[in-house]
């Protein structure tokens, strides 16, 4: 059976073969059908990939840079919400099938209850979560319709650009904090 395996995997499947053969038969030593442990070689080798495939997946998530003058609305995530208790920019998860200007309307909608008008893309950025890595793409914002009422947040403030570090933001949103602070828009 080892023959027929390409060269790469021989030591995979070989040491595969052992661990299957302890598991499976313990100490005594019986005649296995190869092609069982072929198949169950292969099927291990595509979860591993699946599971790799998950974690290196990369989620697109929008934010809404939305400005009072001189401050920027943030929401805290309420108790029971997954990163319950951090703040963020406004946003969320692109759909299938979703640009991303048309993921910052509707989240805003769905989490905050208010119309808007998305504007240029400010900042990106990429960070590793221990579930994968997120992509933040934060566009400027314009509240135009509706009042404030929050979904998924216990808390909005109306934050100075200087005074962004003082809050426990997620890490995706430390960068586009930071260009904030750099360069203030006009």
């Amino acid at each position: 059976m080892l023959a027929q395996i390409p060269e790469q995997n021989n030591r995979i499947y070989a040491k595969y073969y052992e661990i299957f053969e302890k598991k499976y038969y313990g100490s005594v030593k019986m005649e296995m059908n190869a092609d069982v442990i072929w198949n169950a070689f292969n099927r291990n080798r595509q979860n591993r990939f699946d599971v790799c495939k998950r974690r290196h997946h990369m989620q697109d998530v929008t934010a809404a840079i939305i400005l009072d003058k001189d401050k920027v609305l943030i929401a805290r995530r309420a108790p029971g919400e997954k990163h319950a208790g951090w703040w963020e920019f406004p946003g969320g998860k692109l759909e299938l099938d979703e640009t991303s200007e048309e993921c910052l309307s509707r989240e805003l909608m769905e989490e905050f209850g208010i119309d808007s008008r998305i504007g240029e893309k400010f900042a990106e950025s990429i960070y590793q979560y221990e579930a994968g890595s997120v992509r933040l793409l934060a566009y400027h914002a314009a509240i135009t319709g509706g009042s404030l009422t929050l979904h998924v947040h216990d808390e909005v403030q109306w934050v100075r650009f200087p005074e962004l570090n003082r809050y426990m933001l997620l890490p995706a949103d430390c960068p586009i904090a930071m260009k904030l602070q750099e360069t203030p828009p006009v």
